[in-house]
């Protein structure tokens, strides 16, 4: 005896022949699914335009792309610090040492805030910088 049979579907007016086994699960479906064509390679002189399009546009920005990766790096800094803050508050609590822990607490506190005023302050600098620049 078969495990499987066969049952004829009508989907949108089309009859479609599908195999399904005892248990009621129908098989995968097969995809005739082309591979994407690619791309053709851009042109030496496009590739040489982009550059040069890129290029000047860092020329014009390099004071806010500065700012930025010095916001971006200080912004990383502190964030890595937090796990250090809250690694050494574990440590000293399991020395009951809880004079430390307060101190540590205030200065991943300050870390915060400084780190929040810090990426707020940017958002305020980028935009001056902008505006002074000529577009």
């Amino acid at each position: 005896m078969s495990d499987k049979k066969e049952e004829t579907q009508r989907v949108d007016g089309i009859s479609k022949e599908t195999k399904q086994d005892t248990a009621g699960k129908a098989p995968a479906a097969k995809t005739d699914a082309k591979p994407e064509a690619k791309a053709p390679r851009r042109s030496k002189e496009d590739l040489k335009a982009s550059k040069s399009w890129v290029l000047g546009y860092a020329k014009r920005e390099w004071v806010s792309i500065c700012f930025g990766m010095l916001f971006l790096v200080g912004g990383m800094l502190s964030d890595l610090t937090i796990p250090l803050f809250i690694g050494r508050v574990i440590d000293h609590s399991r020395k009951q040492e809880w004079d430390d822990i307060g101190t540590l607490c205030l200065y991943m506190c300050i870390v915060i805030v400084v780190s929040f005023a810090v990426s707020e302050l940017f958002k305020f600098v980028a935009p001056i910088n902008y505006l002074n620049t000529d577009h």
